[in-house]
């Protein structure tokens, strides 16, 4: 995974505020403010996304042209964003997507976080 500075903030976010984090979700805001998964933790903190309830009461991102996000696009950005490749994505099993990995998603997003910032010291 290229982009660690994105990767550690997203985990940072789960860990300081883990009301906040919900691999159901992918992003909505709720009672207590904005839930949401890896990507869409991913897209908030890139800067380059905004959260908006519209006129049906669901919650979706928007792009920077104002256009709204769609969860798939989303998730395909976020990776992008992440400079996470298919093969950390999907761990050498297009059925093991780590986006889409509701039980263990985010520690194996943590594990592949620390292992490429383990190969990134030089």
């Amino acid at each position: 995974m290229e982009n660690l500075e994105l990767a550690k903030l997203v985990l940072k976010q789960a860990d300081t505020y883990p009301e906040t984090f919900d691999m159901n979700v992918f992003c909505e805001i709720g009672p207590c403010g904005t839930v949401a998964c890896i990507a869409g933790h991913a897209l908030l903190l890139s800067g380059m996304y905004s959260v908006v309830t519209e006129h049906d009461e669901h919650t979706y991102l928007l792009e920077p042209d104002g256009e709204l996000l769609a969860a798939d696009e989303g998730i395909r950005k976020a990776q992008c964003l992440l400079g996470m490749s298919d093969a950390e994505r999907f761990a050498g099993n297009s059925y093991n997507d780590i986006f889409y990995d509701f039980q263990d998603g985010l520690s194996r997003f943590r594990e592949l976080t620390e292992s490429s910032s383990a190969q990134d010291v030089p």
